[in-house]
């Protein structure tokens, strides 16, 4: 399995390694980006979302408030950035907080 930016990033800065694609509520498929399962961590990656559908369209933002609900009511922490937010270090500065 290959470890990508945000992941060597987390790594870099002393964090766990977060899992990818977590199937965190099955039977749901909802998958989460980035997880640390034992912690109740998600962080979700939201691209594109100044483009017309997709996650931004009424159906994607319906699907993805949904996926957050059922994440929380399951007891997890839910955290959404923008790809810049995760290159920039914003969301790994929420997750030092977060995570330790």
């Amino acid at each position: 399995m290959s470890v990508d930016a945000f992941q060597l990033l987390c790594l870099a800065h002393g964090l766990p390694e977060p899992d990818t694609e977590v199937v965190f509520a099955p039977p749901r498929k909802y998958r989460a980006d980035y997880c640390w399962l034992a912690q109740k961590v998600i962080v979700e990656q939201n691209g594109q979302i100044w483009k017309k559908g997709g996650h931004s369209s009424g159906r994607g933002l319906l699907r993805d408030y949904a996926k957050s609900n059922l994440a929380q009511t399951l007891g997890f922490k839910y955290f959404v950035f923008t790809p810049q937010q995760m290159r920039s270090g914003e969301a790994i500065e929420t997750l030092k907080d977060v995570l330790g």
